[in-house]
């Protein structure tokens, strides 16, 4: 059996070819004569007549002398027709290859190749794609002709095609640090943004008149460590609006008089 266009096109072609150069050969051997509906054995005379005898002694003679038929000319141009319809068919069947759009969409948050637009590609070819996150974005999708497929890769144009790649825009949390007078560290007082995902690191301590530092951190993961006498530090990754806050008490003074006072 036959399979693929490879071999329809071979055979097409072949078709075409003979069936051309029957017609040219039928063309080619065909008597002039077809022209005017007369056979090979049917030829022209042409009459003679000579005059009466005088009595010179010569005799008349009258009859039918056939008459020299034209020579035929070979069809060149119709050969010449003929080979520039084989040659289109050849180029159409043979080397001609069709060419297929590629479309792609690209959003926001994405990097990478081919860039947004489209793209015209002989059958057959092969196109790499690669995508990758910008800053500030997750979740990156990529699909071709709606199905799901690696962000980096190949594909065949065999049909035209449409590439799209797509990202989330990470979120933006609010940390908000609230710190007494006798503490210092980071972050600062105040309130801070971070993107989504983000780790967040923070240290604290105490000021000098101050004791008992605590630090409260109120976020998911987020978690107080003692690491030595009067100093603390940790650190959370911001999934939601934060809040720190570190306080302190002063230190209380004592004194001794002798005198009782």
């Amino acid at each position: 059996m036959w399979k693929g266009n490879k071999n329809k096109r071979w055979i097409a072609g072949l078709v075409m070819f003979s069936f051309i150069w029957v017609v040219l050969g039928l063309v080619t051997e065909m008597p002039l004569g077809a022209a005017t509906g007369r056979t090979d054995n049917e030829t022209d005379t042409v009459r003679i007549e000579q005059p009466a005898d005088d009595g010179s002694g010569v005799m008349e003679k009258s009859g039918d002398t056939p008459a020299v038929g034209a020579k035929k000319k070979f069809p060149w141009l119709l050969v010449a027709a003929g080979t520039v319809v084989v040659g289109v068919a050849v180029y159409f069947l043979f080397f001609h290859k069709p060419k297929y759009e590629l479309t792609v969409e690209v959003g926001a948050g994405v990097t990478g190749t081919p860039a947004a637009g489209t793209y015209k590609h002989k059958k057959g070819s092969t196109v790499s794609y690669s995508f990758q996150l910008a800053s500030g974005y997750k979740n990156l999708t990529v699909t071709l002709d709606g199905r799901s497929v690696a962000p980096s890769g190949t594909m065949t144009m065999d049909k035209a095609r449409k590439l799209t790649a797509t990202a989330v825009q990470l979120a933006v949390y609010t940390l908000t640090v609230e710190m007494d007078e006798g503490v210092t560290g980071t972050p600062a007082s105040g309130i801070h943004q971070y993107t989504e995902g983000t780790e967040i690191k923070y240290m604290y301590s105490l000021k000098t008149g101050f004791c008992n530092l605590r630090v409260r951190v109120q976020a998911p993961g987020g978690n107080n460590l003692l690491a030595e006498p009067e100093t603390q530090y940790g650190s959370f990754v911001i999934f939601n609006n934060s809040k720190i806050t570190v306080t302190s008490d002063p230190e209380i003074e004592t004194g001794f008089d002798i005198r009782g006072k």
